[in-house]
């Protein structure tokens, strides 16, 4: 009779849902980074939003 051992079948699991985990988390890093670009293009534009920072930053 052969012993099988699940350890290893756990931490592979571990491992995947370690990585979805990863690669979920980098795609929505990547969407909102887009999402930010996209804004700050068409909105009031990259000298606009360095302007509005800088005043928060001020007070």
């Amino acid at each position: 009779m052969q012993d099988f051992e699940t350890q290893a079948d756990d931490s592979d699991l571990k491992s995947v849902e370690t990585t979805d985990a990863l690669e979920r988390s980098k795609g929505l890093l990547k969407y909102f980074l887009k999402r930010f670009i996209l804004i700050v293009s068409f909105g009031p534009g990259v000298l606009g939003f360095l302007w509005l920072l800088g005043r928060v930053i001020k007070r």
